[in-house]
């Protein structure tokens, strides 16, 4: 439950953004500072930041983008500044700890994406807005996995033209289907999924149907352990009785004879 709350509180904050206050440095201040020190402690939570730093950001994205008066845009601005660096740059701290063998896997396996994703037909001759757009998607695509939609959305939230951002999508040559298989991968190696919570997170990432299957056909994932796993982490972060222990599981979508086990191996 720890978790969730932690989402509801960040949202609540968010959205209170929307108040009809006039600008006020000092209010910019404080709810800035209030809201970083929030996602810091999110982040801290292994459990909690790849499920939901990537979401935050898409909340505070849109209050720059919708929000009414001036104090909202503010703070969101101001956290969206850093907001990349702090929070969705974790492959340097993993390459950090990993031995030199796996290092050399993973810039192998790193090329290979890296040709992939940026396999481009960039015209030296279109303007010079078209060309960053290009370049933009490029550096997204490096950063992170992303769906077609959400790539696209991501370029309009950088105010690209729709005759730039469809340059950019053109001249880009990623495979769809292995941007979901990336995502998945990310997700199960951060955190405990069910299959179906899984496969529901693909799709509020905006994968398409056939996407998200080929996704779920290849990850290589044991749902019991992580159901586990699940177990294991509420029960560190909280105290649970057996039965709120397995509703909380059933409602992580885990099916009710996996819970049993996980149960059952955690009361040991």
């Amino acid at each position: 439950m720890k978790k969730i709350f932690a989402l509801l509180w960040v949202l609540t904050l968010a959205l209170s953004l929307n108040s009809t206050l006039a600008f006020d440095e000092a209010e910019v201040a404080k709810k800035t500072t209030a809201i970083n020190a929030i996602l810091d402690s999110v982040y801290k939570n292994p459990q909690q930041k790849a499920k939901y730093m990537v979401a935050f950001k898409w909340v505070f994205q849109g209050c720059a983008k919708t929000c009414k008066n001036e104090v909202s845009k503010e703070v969101s601005a101001r956290i969206l500044e850093t907001y990349d660096e702090k929070y969705l740059w974790e492959e340097k701290k993993v390459e950090e700890t990993t031995t030199e063998e796996t290092k050399a896997e993973v810039k192998v396996e790193e090329k290979k994406v890296e040709e992939n994703k940026t396999d481009t037909k960039e015209d030296n001759d279109a303007p010079i807005e078209y060309r960053n757009a290009l370049k933009s998607a490029q550096s997204y695509l490096r950063s992170g996995s992303f769906s077609k939609n959400r790539l696209i959305e991501q370029l309009e939230y950088e105010k690209y033209s729709n005759d730039a951002i469809e340059y950019a999508m053109n001249n880009i040559n990623p495979d769809w289907k292995l941007e979901a298989l990336d995502s998945a991968k990310s997700y199960i190696k951060s955190s405990s999924f069910s299959e179906k919570r899984l496969r529901s997170q693909l799709e509020y990432e905006e994968f398409t149907s056939e996407e998200v299957d080929y996704a779920m056909d290849n990850v290589e994932v044991d749902y019991q352990q992580e159901c586990i796993e699940s177990a294991k982490s509420y029960l560190r972060s909280s105290s649970f009785s057996r039965d709120r222990l397995i509703e909380q599981l059933e409602y992580e979508w885990f099916s009710h004879d996996m819970v049993i086990i996980a149960v059952d191996e955690v009361y040991k």
